[in-house]
């Protein structure tokens, strides 16, 4: 799963990088593609890591229910 978050930031940043190069409108198109992309993906990935970990361990604990 982290790695799968991991190659889509490396994809959006790339895009952003050649999108704003091309429009040219701000100096370093590297750095607003980082800064961009880390601002609306780190919340989605915390927010996909958290909810993923509560389901694993609801899975678990209903597993633990089932057995005993």
């Amino acid at each position: 799963f982290s790695l799968a978050m991991i190659l889509r930031f490396i994809c959006h940043f790339i895009s952003g990088v050649t999108i704003w190069r091309s429009y040219d409108v701000y100096n370093n198109p590297w750095l607003y593609s980082l800064v961009y992309n880390i601002v609306y993906m780190l919340p989605d990935m915390l927010i996909a890591l958290g909810v993923g970990a509560i389901l694993l361990s609801t899975k678990k604990l209903r597993d633990f229910i089932l057995i005993k």
